[in-house]
């Protein structure tokens, strides 16, 4: 199983740089998963631990804490965009004023909106309409000063890959890159003309 090999490269791993101590957990993806109870007994089996699963609220709050310690002093709205969930937080320097969870992922719209190879003009406005109904229930109010920070599986690569803004000078070592919506919108644009094996290459 290519699971388990992955992850026995990774314990593996830790052994080697003196890791003894650490923390398994799942999220969204996991959660939902038809066979969540095998996947889980394999990797406790394979990790020799419990893993644990988070919530949702859980999993934003965890994340929320980390970026706020690594920009602290600044007032923050935080999206953290998985394939099932989306979490918005907003607070400054570790302490949480706001949390929303929308059911807004990347798999939940492809599964739920997109159903052709090549996403089509109804199912990219679905797709917006769908998002900005969720969005518009939260009634969410102007932040003004406020960083934005965009948070997703390997986005940093996936952002330098795309030639998607610049790297900080000198570079930050917790947010090395910085970009503007406009450029998301665009690359948008671009992702959504491709088949979805041509769309792979962006991940």
């Amino acid at each position: 199983m290519n699971q388990k090999r992955v992850l026995i490269e990774l314990v593996n791993k830790m052994n080697e740089l003196g890791v003894h101590t650490y923390t398994v957990i799942g999220t969204e993806t996991l959660r939902n998963a038809d066979n969540m109870l095998e996947v889980v007994d394999v990797i406790n089996e394979t990790v020799k631990q419990n893993l644990l699963v988070l919530s949702q609220k859980e999993e934003a709050t965890l994340f929320f804490d980390v970026v706020s310690k690594s920009i602290p002093d600044h007032k923050l709205a935080v999206a953290d965009i998985g394939g099932g969930s989306v979490q918005l937080t907003i607070g400054k320097n570790a302490e949480l004023e706001r949390l929303e969870l929308l059911n807004t992922g990347t798999l939940t719209l492809q599964k739920g909106v997109v159903n052709t190879d090549i996403v089509s003009s109804s199912e990219d406005k679905a797709s917006w309409d769908f998002v900005r109904s969720e969005i518009s229930q939260l009634n969410l109010t102007v932040i003004n000063d406020a960083y934005l920070v965009y948070g997703s599986t390997n986005i940093l690569d996936f952002f330098r890959e795309a030639e998607l803004g610049k790297d900080i000078d000198p570079i930050n070592e917790f947010h090395p890159r910085i970009a503007h919506v406009d450029e998301l919108f665009n690359l948008n644009k671009k992702i959504i003309q491709c088949t979805r094996t041509q769309r792979k290459k962006f991940f």
